[in-house]
């Protein structure tokens, strides 16, 4: 499999990355985008993040390096495969979780 790199440097050049490379590409992105926005939201609150900017910003440079640099597939790892069972039963409790807490969330806000 072409590195995440490749597949979107192929996609820009007009050709057509397999179904499974351009899967585990966006899974891929969408776990560096995860990280970078994690950091950011957490900014205002966490004394770690402001005393040391430099060093998030050198570790997020270096994290999408490693992951340009990998196939998709292989940075993700099998316990973050889509095809792997173990993560999808660990994704279906989280969306679970999360729409509990949206619900209870819209219901205390529909009560004020």
């Amino acid at each position: 499999m072409r590195t995440l790199c490749e597949i979107i440097s192929a996609a820009k050049d007009g050709e057509k990355p397999s179904y499974d490379e351009l899967l585990y590409a966006l899974v891929a992105l969408e776990a560096l985008f995860t990280f970078d926005h994690s950091f950011i939201m957490g900014l205002p609150n966490n004394p770690a993040h402001q005393m040391h900017p430099e060093l998030w910003a050198e570790e997020a440079f270096n994290r999408a390096k490693r992951a340009m640099g990998k196939s998709p597939k292989e940075w993700l790892g099998w316990s973050n495969d889509p095809t792997n069972p173990e993560y999808q039963r660990r994704r279906k409790m989280a969306c679970a979780l999360i729409d509990k807490l949206l619900g209870a969330e819209a219901k205390g806000e529909a009560g004020r």
